[in-house]
């Protein structure tokens, strides 16, 4: 069989019209993964100027969930087809603009959250809203009856967005110092963080805050992002870099101010969109909003402080902390706080998986390796796949691995990791 084997292999070889074909036959049985390295001398010449690495959070995500797509999208510069659309980013824009501009107006106007009537509350967004549709996408918004439906769902969407952060500013002690805050560029931007890298380089990270709200009495910060989809924080996908968004948005506003005018309250999400509700029997209109309310509640991280939660959201409906009767935090709720000490462990973590993270892309990682997190992979959208080729059933090819843990485990060891450097 064997010697009948070569006499077919040399054949083939020596035929020209079927060469193509056979060299194709022999890459696929010799498949192996590409390289996962490219030279330190490239990565700096396709990343970095003048010795500078300027990166966004969102980019530094990407390069942890997978190098190669990190590469795909920031040498290659690949890009998608743009298609005449209004997908879920430009409704995502259009609502984050809304709530930049619909701030701007209440600043202009010499009005906060807090006093504004609903009748000139409602007035304002729709006003704001049908301009931003006039501009965004084209004017497609208007180009049929199903983008003008749309078109009427995000109103109702962005009034109810508003009319929801107006009364949580009613039952909150901290007020709006800034919108849309950008970090590292621009003339009233806060500072980059900048961190040191090999070989004389520095990473550069910029950014935009969409909110930041201050109690002045005692110089706390709470930091809150807007978000369209079902977005949440937790503290495994913190620990391997594949959420780094929030806490170093807090980075960014303590690099900006002394310490003792920026200690962290809490970081959070506030919801950007309507929501579906299945009950049983029938509910009264305030039974609906309230629980309606239950799933509008912002999510993240508060500062483990039953006095400072209560400056915050003194009515508890806005967040998702409750407290015992003896002040205690609920026993359900101890995911979303965290102690003063446990802040700035995640803070300084943040900080240090930031580096590393700019440190591995100048040395020239581009592995085609996603991670797998239980069931959870990057590849399942990912628009590289028919370029990186991935498929562990080719040698070289393998996702890496996060192994699942309970938050206790995970900040002994981000302490433990702060000891041996301290040490």
């Amino acid at each position: 069989m064997e010697h009948l084997q070569c006499h077919l292999q040399n054949w083939f070889f020596t035929q020209e019209k079927w060469q193509k074909e056979f060299f194709h036959l022999l890459d696929g049985l010799f498949a192996t993964a590409p390289a996962s390295q490219i030279s330190s001398d490239l990565a700096k010449r396709l990343y970095t100027k003048r010795n500078a690495l300027y990166g966004s959070i969102t980019r530094l995500e990407e390069f942890n969930s997978c190098p190669f797509k990190h590469f795909a999208d920031y040498a290659l510069r690949l890009t998608e087809r743009r298609e005449y659309t209004f997908a879920a980013p430009e409704r995502g824009q259009l609502l984050h603009e809304t709530m930049r501009a619909f701030s701007t107006t209440l600043l202009e106007k010499g009005l906060t959250w807090r006093d504004i009537k609903s009748e000139q509350r409602e007035a304002i967004c729709t006003e704001i809203v049908a301009k931003l549709a006039r501009q965004i996408g084209n004017d497609i918004l208007s180009s049929s009856r199903q983008y003008q439906h749309l078109l009427r769902r995000l109103q109702k969407t962005a009034n109810e967005a508003i009319a929801r952060l107006c009364d949580f500013a009613k039952h909150s002690q901290f007020e709006t110092v800034s919108v849309e805050q950008v970090f590292g560029k621009g003339k009233k931007a806060l500072p980059p963080l900048v961190y040191k890298l090999s070989g004389k380089m520095r990473l550069e990270i910029t950014g935009q805050i969409d909110r930041i709200d201050k109690e002045n009495e005692n110089g706390y910060i709470l930091v809150i992002d807007y978000k369209t989809g079902q977005t949440t924080i937790n503290l495994l996908e913190v620990y391997y870099g594949l959420k780094l968004q929030l806490l170093t948005y807090m980075l960014a506003v303590q690099n900006a101010l002394p310490k003792e005018q920026s200690l962290p309250a809490g970081v959070l999400y506030c919801y950007l969109r309507t929501t579906l509700m299945s009950f049983d029997g029938r509910m009264t209109e305030a039974e609906l909003a309230k629980e309606l309310n239950k799933k509008m509640q912002m999510s993240g991280w508060l500062l483990a402080d039953s006095d400072v939660i209560q400056k915050i959201d003194d009515s508890i409906s806005y967040i998702k902390v409750h407290f015992n009767k003896d002040g205690s935090v609920s026993k359900r709720d101890i995911a979303y706080v965290k102690t003063k000490e446990e802040f700035a462990l995640l803070l300084d973590y943040i900080g240090e998986s930031l580096r590393q993270a700019g440190q591995d892309i100048v040395t020239g990682t581009i592995t085609i390796k996603p991670y797998r997190l239980q069931e959870k992979t990057p590849c399942e959208y990912c628009p590289y796949l028919s370029i990186c080729h991935f498929d562990t059933t080719i040698p070289g090819y393998c996702y890496r691995e996060l192994k699942q843990q309970d938050n206790d485990s995970i900040m002994k060891e981000i302490a433990s990791g702060r000891a041996k450097a301290d040490a």
